[in-house]
């Protein structure tokens, strides 16, 4: 349900509808109901309520007020939004430019679980860590739209996967680098950032902290979501993500590089996280 509260002018660009879903599609992880581009003058005023999905909003250009759940979130150029679209969403643009922004709207068997992952600490606007990559995957996903099939859905939840990750990739850090965060825990984060292909002892960090293991564990997942085992085998993939489509190595030598001594747990851990095998993310990135 939506209703414009003032007069608005919005340009969407080609609106990518997905006119049918098979059962086995509503099978996948995730699928996608709807994507597009829109702009919106400073006039466009809209609130919706009651949607059957979630939605991710990337800013390319502009901002806007967004107020969720009677929360107040500013949305400025570069940053990337996931949200519940079943809660309240009230958007306001309330300045000269602008707001050109890519959305898309989704469904899927662990779509809520990762929203509730991604929201533990409160929904909010974060810049986006790797802009560029983000933008081509909302594009990737139109164009697979446009030729469907089995196949092309299961690319697509793929894709979406892959989006989600990237918002919890911008969460991650900016949970890590905000100015609340405790000094010991960003010294914690560069030192795992500079050393994360080595065996990082949790006790030998909390000790050059002077503080207890458990208290270090506790603040260490409240001020960045993560426990600190979990953040460095995402930080661990994230790397390797990298190096697989950058580089011209084995799986068995990336998962090296990045301080796995078993291939076959370094497939796993990349399987759990990213939903594919090292293997066919380097097939679907290159």
């Amino acid at each position: 349900m939506s209703s414009d509260k003032k007069g608005s002018r919005v340009l969407s660009l080609p609106i990518h509808n997905c006119n049918s879903i098979s059962a086995t599609t509503k099978k996948l992880p995730f699928y996608f109901l709807q994507l597009g581009q829109s702009i919106c003058d400073k006039n466009h005023c809209v609130y919706y309520a009651d949607s059957p999905f979630f939605t991710i909003i990337l800013t390319l250009d502009g901002g806007c007020n967004f107020i969720y759940c009677n929360k107040h979130i500013t949305m400025s150029k570069g940053d990337i939004i996931f949200f519940d679209s079943h809660e309240p969403q009230y958007f306001d643009i309330d300045n000269e430019e602008c707001w050109n922004y890519l959305w898309i709207n989704f469904y899927g068997s662990s779509a809520k679980m990762l929203f509730n992952f991604s929201s533990e600490n409160g929904v909010r606007a974060v810049q986006c860590k790797n802009f560029v990559d983000t933008e081509n995957i909302f594009y990737k996903l139109a164009n697979l739209n446009d030729n469907p099939s089995i196949y092309n859905d299961i690319a697509s939840s793929c894709l979406i996967h892959k989006l989600i990750l990237e918002v919890l990739d911008s969460l991650a850090i900016d949970n890590s680098l905000t100015n609340y965060a405790p000094s010991w825990i960003q010294e914690s984060m560069r030192i795992i950032h500079k050393s994360y292909n080595t065996q990082i002892s949790i006790s030998e960090l909390s000790a050059k902290f002077h503080i207890s293991e458990s208290h270090f564990v506790r603040e260490f997942k409240k001020h960045t979501g993560f426990n600190p085992y979990n953040y460095v085998i995402y930080y661990r993939i994230s790397e390797a993500k990298k190096m697989l489509v950058t580089l011209d190595k084995s799986v068995d030598e990336i998962a090296f590089m990045v301080g796995f001594n078993n291939t076959s747990n370094f497939i796993r851990k990349f399987k759990a996280i990213e939903g594919i095998t090292p293997n066919n993310y380097r097939k679907f990135n290159n």
